[in-house]
C-alpha cells in the first residue's frame, strides 16, 4: 500500500490570513482522491514558536504566525514518530503550498529514496509562476506528476 501525505491544508492556508491560491481546489480534489484510493493517509499542520526565524520580527519574510523549516519530512506526531519514517517507498503528495513546504518536503523524501507522485490538481500556492517553477523543478529531479 503507497502512502499519501497531505501538506498543512489548514484554515490558515485555506481561508485565513495566510490563504493560498487553489486551496479550495485542491482540498476538494484531495479529498475525492481518497476517496477512490485505497492507501494510508498522512497529514501534516505547520506551527512554530514565536522565536522562529522566519518571521518577520525576527529577521524573515512571514508573519509571526508561520514557518521555520518548509519541510514536513522531519516532523513528528503525538508518539514522536518522524513523518519521513512513517512512509512507504512511493510516496503521493499533496497539499499547501507548492512552491513552499510541499517542493521542500518532497526534496527530503527524494534524498531518503522514496519515490513520489505529485497531485498537480492538489495542490494550493502562493504565487502562479512560483508555482510552476516549483512542479518544474520537483520533476526535473524524477518526481511523477500527475496531473
Amino acid at each position: 500500500m503507497d502512502s499519501l501525505v497531505i501538506v498543512d491544508c489548514q484554515y490558515d492556508f485555506i481561508d485565513g490570513s495566510l490563504a493560498c491560491s487553489g486551496s479550495h481546489e485542491a482540498v476538494a480534489y484531495l479529498i475525492n482522491f481518497i476517496n477512490r484510493h485505497e492507501m494510508e493517509v498522512l497529514y501534516t499542520s505547520d506551527w512554530h514558536s514565536p522565536a522562529n526565524r522566519s518571521f518577520k520580527v525576527n529577521g524573515g519574510i512571514w508573519p509571526i504566525d508561520i514557518v521555520e523549516e518548509y519541510s514536513a519530512f522531519h516532523g513528528i506526531n503525538k508518539k514522536g514518530i518522524p513523518l519521513g519514517t512513517m512512509v512507504t517507498d512511493h510516496v503521493y503528495v499533496g497539499g499547501i503550498a507548492s512552491e513552499y513546504c510541499i517542493k521542500e518536503t518532497v526534496f527530503e523524501l527524494l534524498k531518503a529514496g522514496h519515490k513520489v507522485t505529485l497531485l498537480v490538481k492538489g495542490l494550493g500556492y502562493v504565487d502562479y509562476n512560483g508555482h510552476l517553477a516549483a512542479i518544474d523543478a520537483m520533476k526535473k529531479l524524477g518526481v511523477e506528476i500527475l496531473e
